[in-house]
């Protein structure tokens, strides 16, 4: 049945011109620079990518954390705290001595990063050598690309950090507050005689819940455990709760583990219930004349695990409950790091050692004395501190390199041998895998000027590559060496399978500005994607090595090396990347694409730049 769609049209028509007006009234709207300090007045409070509701939460801070004001737009403030930025609601910051400075408009707009395939990206801005983000929200847990509202309440927010910081920190209670301006919730006040009120914090030195009243307080304190849980009761008679009821803190960030409070009223008390993992060490303590008392969990040391990559590569990871702070050293024949601030949980077990390069790990640990000029803090252990220390034994190895990871709860310890060995530790062939992108019935990119197929130029660079690396001795696989179809997936799985010392993923870049023009490598290791992070500094130094190459020889602008969520590069596993040669969009470049002289050379580079990294 057909209908008059006339008076819909006229209703949209008049709704556009309503969002249309709303904006730019907010665009004009001034942004103040400031130069003073914020102390948050609600009792949790979001913390934002941008002024307004609309964007994506970044994080939470908890009443009386003291914030840096940078700028101010409409009602809302941008804050910092060390190198980290986001934004504020202001009816929710107390000002202190603020300094504005009028007619200063920071932090303009970025524009989302248009794909060029599922492979491939190109940004808005090609000529920038900066990274940017892509534009999609993709889980890099899964790979799959989804449309989830961060700000949605069911979106999995489980970690939390300080109340001095804010990166990662949704999941500190229910809900943040952003509530209307002078609106003063039960839970932004000091709890009242006969009320509890919870607060938890996690810092270096562990984790804190504190229980709060007006009045001096009184606990039945009882522990229960089950085969995988611990349980610790605490129950104040005739008292109730004030705030929040639920609380919930990560352990160790990327495995799922909680610290979980919960407050349940009964006829004539009040129950806090906290339940953590099993073997965990922790205190608890009461300060009647202040009315609180405290449960303690110390910074701890739960896990040492080890990953041996088919090349040989070691990944040893080192997981405590909170953010670890530690120092490493290499002295002859051996690794030591030292954990600061880390205690071993009595779960730790020792495990044994199969990579090539370290044999054997040995963990002791000891007390340091605090410096005495250090002012101590009430979230550090006061006189001395234990300190976990680790010594690795270690033959063979070319080099290492050590990270922190998953909100700072997890090291990783990346042990490159000189030879690629096998999972036996016998000495294994180096073997490269090579990726023409596209092919078959996907031919990528099509230049405008000369109709030529993506897929054909990196079929025609990557078999110059592999005869290169040939005539170096090296084993290499080409993931396809005529005009067919692989799916993504399927060209992981190649490398994967082959136990691959690297993969290089080679493709050429499209742009709808035909001037845009240059040379592009991308790798991939998220932080909390354990397997790649503890590859970051691998990853990125390939990218370099065939980058720098790139440039050198084929003289075209150098868009850089940036870090980008594409398939091929999160579903390997070894070190891996993928590079753009040159723009077919770029009359001057698809013209240079089709020489073959100038394919030769971009094979050499690339070449060139694998054998400076295997090397």
């Amino acid at each position: 049945m057909f209908m008059d769609k006339q008076p819909y049209f006229r209703k949209l028509g008049a709704i556009m011109r309503t969002v249309i007006i709303f904006f730019a009234i907010s665009l004009a709207l001034p942004t103040l620079a400031l130069a003073g300090e914020g102390i948050v007045t609600g009792s949790v409070v979001n913390l934002r990518s941008g002024p307004g509701i609309e964007h994506a939460r970044v994080g939470q801070v908890l009443k009386g954390a003291r914030l840096d004001i940078l700028q101010k737009n409409g009602d809302w403030y941008q804050v910092k705290r060390g190198q980290k930025t986001a934004w504020i609601a202001g009816w929710l910051v107390e000002l202190v001595n603020p300094e504005i400075v009028p007619g200063v408009n920071q932090g303009a707009a970025q524009s989302p990063n248009p794909a060029n395939d599922d492979n491939a990206f190109a940004d808005t801005n090609p000529d920038a050598n900066t990274d940017i983000g892509t534009g999609i929200n993709s889980d890099p847990n899964t790979g799959d690309q989804t449309s989830t509202n961060p700000n949605s309440p069911d979106s999995n927010e489980t970690s939390v950090n300080p109340p001095d910081t804010w990166l990662n920190i949704p999941g500190l209670t229910e809900s943040g507050s952003e509530g209307e301006p002078n609106d003063q919730s039960q839970s932004n006040q000091i709890p009242e005689a006969g009320t509890v009120q919870l607060k938890l914090e996690n810092s270096e030195a562990g984790i804190r819940l504190y229980m709060d009243s007006a009045e001096e307080l009184e606990a039945e304190v009882k522990e229960y455990s089950t085969r995988d849980k611990t349980q610790v009761v605490y129950r104040f008679k005739d008292q109730k709760i004030a705030g929040d009821s639920r609380l919930s803190v990560k352990l160790g960030g990327g495995k799922g583990e909680l610290l979980q409070v919960s407050a349940v009223e009964l006829t004539d008390s009040l129950q806090v219930l906290i339940e953590f993992p099993k073997g965990l060490i922790y205190e608890t303590a009461s300060d009647s004349n202040d009315g609180q008392y405290q449960f303690y969990l110390p910074n701890q040391l739960t896990e040492i695990t080890e990953v041996v990559s088919g090349n040989g590569m070691q990944t040893i990871l080192l997981r405590a409950t909170s953010p670890i702070k530690y120092q490493s050293d290499s002295p002859d024949g051996k690794i030591q790091i030292d954990l600061l601030g880390i205690q071993q949980s009595v779960r730790l077990t020792i495990p044994n050692l199969k990579g090539a390069v370290a044999s054997r790990v040995s963990v002791k640990e000891q007390t340091e004395k605090k410096p005495a000029e250090k002012k101590q803090t009430e979230k550090e252990p006061a006189g001395e501190l234990p300190v976990t220390k680790l010594e690795f034994k270690i033959q063979d190895m070319k080099r290492f390199s050590t990270a922190e990871l998953c909100d700072n709860t997890v090291v990783s310890l990346v042990l490159i041998p000189v030879k690629p060995t096998g999972d036996a530790g016998t000495v294994q062939e180096t073997v490269v895998v090579i990726d023409p992108g596209h092919g078959g019935s996907d031919p990528g990119a099509i230049a405008s000027s000369s109709q030529c197929q993506e897929k054909d130029h990196n079929l025609a660079i990557a078999l110059l590559v592999k005869e290169q690396l040939e005539q170096e001795e090296l084993k290499v696989i080409c993931t396809r060496t005529d005009d067919r179809y692989l799916s993504l997936e399927e060209r992981s799985r190649i490398a994967n399978q082959a136990k691959a010392t690297v993969f290089v993923s080679i493709h050429c870049d499209s742009f709808t500005n035909p001037t845009v023009s240059g040379t592009t490598t991308f790798y991939y290791a998220p932080p909390d994607r354990l397997q790649l992070a503890a590859q970051r500094e691998e990853r990125k130094r390939l990218a370099q090595f065939v980058q720098q190459k790139l440039v050198q020889e084929l003289g075209r602008n150098n868009r850089g090396v940036k870090e980008q969520n594409l398939s091929v590069l999160r579903n390997t596993e070894m070190p891996s990347i993928l590079t753009e040669v040159a723009f077919l969009s770029n009359p001057e470049e698809d013209r240079l694409l089709q020489q073959p002289e100038f394919r030769k050379r971009a094979a050499q580079a690339i070449a060139a730049g694998i054998m400076e990294y295997l090397d």
